[in-house]
């Protein structure tokens, strides 16, 4: 099985995210990360380095947030 995961770098899910790829490798799926936000720095990201079946693909592209006001104009 090969699982596509995307998360956002900027508001604080990384932790979960790793959590959450590594478990899915671990147990033998095949894992595709697309990140958006920032780019994480090279300590952020070498905990990858060990999970085989994962294909990391950073962007810098930026989440457009939808706050609660937005969504009343």
């Amino acid at each position: 099985m090969h699982v596509l995961v995307t998360t956002d770098t900027i508001s604080g899910v990384w932790p979960y995210t790793r959590e959450l790829v590594s478990g899915l490798v671990s147990r033998g799926l095949r894992v595709t990360l697309v990140s958006f936000g920032e780019v994480p720095l090279p300590e952020q990201t070498s905990w990858m380095d060990s999970l085989h079946g994962l294909d990391y693909r950073p962007t810098a592209f930026r989440l457009d947030r939808i706050t609660p006001s937005r969504l009343l104009t």
